[in-house]
């Protein structure tokens, strides 16, 4: 018994069904595209409390030179 070949997805057609299904999420390797498991309890919970602790400490340094707007340079002069 013989495989059916896999369909090949530009990624043109794959951004544009991936917004359209806002149920499931979707990884695109080489023109194949492939369901994603979704993330546990415990994965949700620690990316979250990291988040939280992450954007707390950074707000409490306002001279923070790591979330300058792209394209800005030193001294707030845009480019």
């Amino acid at each position: 018994m013989s495989r059916q070949p896999k369909p090949y997805y530009s990624f043109e057609d794959y951004l544009a069904a991936e917004r359209e299904c806002v149920d499931e999420k979707h990884e695109y390797v080489d023109g194949q595209v492939f369901a994603m498991t979704g993330a546990s309890f415990n994965h949700n919970l620690i990316t979250a409390n990291v988040a939280r602790h992450l954007g707390n400490t950074l707000e409490s340094r306002p001279q923070c030179h790591g979330l300058k707007p792209p394209g800005s340079k030193p001294g707030g002069i845009q480019a």
